[in-house]
């Protein structure tokens, strides 16, 4: 962990009308590389803060100072247990406009503000799903690795499906999935779509499970909630048409893993492309885990994941369709704005 101190402006009386700072405010930083140290620095340090911290890993909290500020992404788990080691803690500033690392209740109950980034990347997520789309449909992924793994020249096995024509089921129409209907059209593909808020957008809304007998791929575009835990599950299989391809950009959670195998295996479904994975932290501190965890549920979707990335007809990316130059630029300065907001009595973009 590394720390720099910077000059502190004038102390504030109030914050959002009702949460009075501590006399020396202080932000952790987590998950940030370099060049989002520097932006942060840059902007920051004629602010009213003391102190900045960075670090790596928000799991190593024993030489962590009493910030009232953090600042994070979603492998930074803030349970119940970890917001509690912060006693000052003012507010959380998550860079992502999904929110379910966090304990909103614990927050709630403790007064402790959450901002996120509301929409940051709506284009560049759902650009992202149909690359995943059309290389999964196309085998592009597959005949590239051919290439390279064995300077084969030969098309023998890649014979793909296209898109106009088919029908595609949108789970989901906020800002992503809307932009997923839309880019649908373009390809000449039926769209239905399902959402407890319908919107005007040129598409057919229908029940869940209607679409799930219709469609002939299935994208799903919703929050990790309650609501939403594995919401396409082992139950799906026997209403789902045969054949049908799966792409998932939102949460891991939202599909059961082991319904995934199990159509997969069975023929059900003919391929999936998955950006992310349920208990995906698990990949990133994997023999850690290992050695330490008696979760044996966790340990089953950590094994299962395995059987999915082995998988023939499984594209699997790390959690990357966020991940453009451009999009990035508007976290970091949506994130910065919701800090500055908060430092002039006047939050913005709170959960």
């Amino acid at each position: 962990m590394r720390s720099s101190v910077v000059e502190r402006g004038p102390d504030k009386t109030e914050v959002g009308g009702s949460i009075p700072p501590a006399p020396t405010m202080r932000i952790a930083f987590f998950e940030v590389n370099e060049k989002e140290r520097s932006f942060f620095e840059e902007n920051l340090k004629d602010k009213d803060l003391e102190t900045f911290y960075f670090q790596e890993k928000l799991q190593d909290l024993k030489n962590l100072p009493d910030a009232q500020i953090l600042c994070v992404f979603i492998n930074s788990i803030l349970n119940e247990e970890n917001l509690s080691k912060f006693k000052n803690l003012k507010l959380v500033v998550t860079r992502s406009t999904g929110f379910d690392h966090i304990d909103i209740d614990y927050c709630k109950k403790n007064k402790i503000l959450v901002s996120n980034v509301p929409d940051y990347g709506s284009d560049t997520v759902a650009e992202y799903t149909f690359g995943l789309m059309i290389s999964l449909l196309r085998k592009i992924y597959f005949a590239i690795d051919r290439i390279k793994e064995t300077g084969v020249f030969d098309f023998e096995g890649l014979e793909g499906a296209d898109l106009k024509g088919k029908t595609l089921g949108v789970i989901g129409t906020g800002k992503i999935g809307e932009r997923v209907c839309r880019i649908a059209k373009c390809f000449g593909m039926n769209v239905l779509a399902y959402d407890l808020i319908k919107k005007d957008i040129g598409v057919i809304y229908k029940d869940y499970f209607d679409i799930l007998k219709e469609a002939d791929i299935l994208t799903f575009h919703v929050p990790a909630t309650p609501d939403t835990y594995h919401l396409f599950n082992k139950n799906c299989l026997e209403i789902v048409k045969k054949g049908v391809y799966i792409v998932n950009t939102s949460r891991g959670s939202v599909i059961e893993t082991e319904a995934l195998i199990l159509g997969l295996e069975n023929g059900i479904i003919a391929g999936a492309a998955l950006d992310v994975l349920e208990e995906e932290e698990l990949l990133k501190e994997e023999l850690e885990y290992l050695k330490n965890s008696e979760k044996v549920e966790k340990l089953k979707s950590l094994i299962e994941n395995h059987l999915l990335m082995k998988h023939p007809n499984v594209l699997i990316s790390p959690h990357n369709a966020f991940n453009s130059k451009e999009a990035k630029e508007r976290i970091l300065k949506t994130s910065l704005e919701n800090i500055l907001s908060f430092l002039t009595n006047s939050p913005k973009n709170l959960i």
